[in-house]
């Protein structure tokens, strides 16, 4: 039945959502073949959603590999363009997993470039900020980061988008070290040495999500939610 593939992805994200990626991408690839690209509206879904487990479990190079085939796939049937710039965001974390930053960039930027062009907006955009800052992390790029973080803390501010929340603490806590240490050279501050003014830059750009809604922060304090939070019309 046509239900079936679109209940299969709900278990799945259930799934990650509990942190169990082997089960969910397990889950998502009995329902890849029963949504073939352009013959069923879940495969937007699901596929990229199986590429982005693939990158949770460990494996950047099946995500490379799915995230690339499905852009091309997308491309050639001339299918919603949602699903290339979620196929190319995971892209750009699966080729910043492997080191290769430049590639990473390119990708992201592709993401970014569909995303003005659809005037793509809410929770997906959260996301691809996220993405942006993971990417710019990785490659040590310390003013590109803090950027993403500032629009991705922006857009979350007002949200009930707790496994958001979750994903933004972790990264504001593994860049703050690193950032702050660099952020006098790369921003041009001035000051008596005590970090006063790093610190409170770092906080002014990259608050803690306890200014946020309560449930979303209340999510972030405990670490009980998954990767990403989904904004899914059927």
């Amino acid at each position: 039945p046509g239900w079936l593939p679109w209940s299969m992805w709900a278990q799945a994200e259930w799934l990650r959502l509990r942190g169990e990626y082997a089960e969910a991408k397990a889950e998502l690839a009995r329902a890849l073949p029963l949504a073939p690209a352009g013959q069923h509206r879940a495969w937007i879904r699901i596929a990229p959603s199986h590429a982005e487990l693939q990158l949770a479990c460990g494996d950047a190079d099946a995500a490379l590999r799915e995230t690339c085939d499905i852009v091309e796939l997308a491309a050639k049937l001339g299918l919603d363009r949602m699903v290339s710039l979620d196929a190319e965001r995971e892209r750009a974390l699966a080729h910043a997993r492997r080191g290769e930053h430049t590639e990473a960039a390119s990708a992201i930027g592709r993401a970014v470039a569909i995303a003005t062009q659809i005037d793509l907006g809410g929770l997906p955009r959260a996301r691809l900020y996220h993405a942006e800052a993971e990417v710019a992390l990785a490659a040590g790029d310390d003013g590109a980061c803090i950027a993403a973080m500032a629009r991705l803390w922006s857009a979350l501010e007002h949200a009930e988008a707790p496994a958001l929340a979750v994903a933004y603490e972790g990264l504001r806590i593994a860049s703050s070290q690193r950032i702050q240490a660099s952020m006098r050279p790369a921003l041009g501050l001035r000051g008596g040495g005590d970090g006063t003014e790093e610190s409170s830059l770092m906080t002014e750009i990259s608050p803690p999500l306890s200014r946020s809604s309560s449930s979303s922060a209340r999510c972030a304090r405990s670490g009980a939610c998954g990767i990403a939070d989904n904004c899914v019309e059927i």
